[in-house]
């Protein structure tokens, strides 16, 4: 009996297609501001996806930059300067 497709390079259900459940090679994360988009891979050990190469919001700090990746540059007086 075919098993629930899983996200690991395999064809867990038997239908001659791999991971087809999962959009594996597509954008993942956001590139607002100082972040920058990644890449869904397969996580191997929980058979599920994972996000590659993404860098994630920081902390917002007073520099003209959206660290924070929400669209806005330096709201709220980081810092408070």
């Amino acid at each position: 009996m075919p098993d629930k497709e899983t996200c690991n390079n395999k064809d867990d259900d038997c239908d001659t297609s791999i991971d087809e459940d999962f959009p594996v090679g597509g954008p993942c994360g956001t590139d607002i501001g100082e972040c920058s988009a990644g890449t869904y891979s397969c996580d191997k050990t929980t058979g599920g996806l994972k996000c590659d190469g993404e860098v994630k919001p920081g902390v917002e700090k007073c520099d003209n930059l959206d660290n924070d990746c929400d669209g806005k540059t330096d709201e709220g007086n980081p810092e408070a300067r």
